[in-house]
């Protein structure tokens, strides 16, 4: 008997022990991937297990709730510059936004990537900065586009800095981690003294807050803030604590301001209504 290449030799009983052969072989790879299946669960489980394990001694569960947290501020992250993006294309300006802030909270953000990279921090525990270089980027251009004043010599400038600074910060070959630790402790310094403290500077010459998107900066602020709670649950490197835990002071600084500005409007539209 010949069949599927297959050359049966013999009499009935041997026919069926090669039949009951046959049928072992064939259930054989379904329990296979049966115990690969499971296998694979069980390394998806103890992946999730371990990158929930805090490096700071906190509990299991309280490790869970900060990588819960931490993606749901990276999902919260992908629209924090929108309604900033979306106001400056409406109004075709970008007046009250300080140059400086922008180019270097950009600066700043590209350093904590690279330092969270090259230290293979979780991804949920940095992925919202990641998301906001992304953005940070778009308001660069936009102010570049309607900013008329702008030279073309420091658009280039701005460019190429911005692709060279971010070839040395990602290169180990030329940013030894010792020299990317100093730059991540100077971060803090570059958002507070170059990134806000500007903004806030010329938002109190101006007395308002121009095209300064409250929901933008109110989203800030509460990224800010889960990000110092898993910080402090997950990683414990106080660099990066020292990063987030100065935004969230400067931010808080720039919402009130903005929330300022809009109650002093309205209250002159309400007095002029009743005059």
């Amino acid at each position: 008997m010949e069949g599927a290449g297959l050359v049966i030799v013999g009499g009935e009983g041997d026919q069926k022990h090669l039949h009951c052969w046959a049928a072992n072989a064939y259930k054989t790879p379904r329990s296979s991937i049966a115990k690969t299946r499971n296998s694979s669960i069980k390394a998806a489980t103890a992946a999730v297990s371990t990158t929930a394990v805090s490096a700071t001694g906190a509990s299991p569960l309280l490790s869970i709730v900060a990588v819960i947290v931490g993606w749901l501020v990276i999902a919260g992250s992908l629209f924090r510059s929108v309604p900033q993006i979306a106001r400056i294309i409406k109004k075709q300006s970008a007046i009250g936004l300080s140059f400086t802030s922008i180019i270097s909270e950009l600066i700043a953000y590209v350093i904590t990537v690279a330092y969270n990279v090259r230290f293979s921090y979780p991804f949920s525990t940095w992925g919202d900065i990641l998301m906001v270089t992304v953005q940070q980027i778009a308001i660069v251009a936009l102010v570049f586009k309607y900013n008329k004043s702008t030279r073309l010599g420091l658009k280039i400038t701005t460019v190429v800095g911005f692709l060279a600074a971010s070839a040395f910060l990602f290169s180990s070959e030329f940013c030894s981690i010792a020299t990317l630790k100093v730059l991540q402790g100077c971060s803090a310094l570059i958002m507070a003294l170059g990134g806000r403290l500007p903004q806030i500077i010329l938002n109190f010459r101006r007395g308002n807050s121009g095209e300064l998107s409250g929901a933008s900066t109110g989203l800030s602020v509460a990224g800010n803030l889960a990000r110092v709670f898993t910080t402090l649950t997950l990683v414990g490197d106080p660099l990066i604590l020292a990063t987030a835990s100065s935004q969230l002071v400067l931010n808080s600084i720039v919402l009130y301001q903005i929330l300022d500005t809009a109650r002093r409007e309205k209250e002159v539209l309400v007095a002029a209504a009743t005059r």
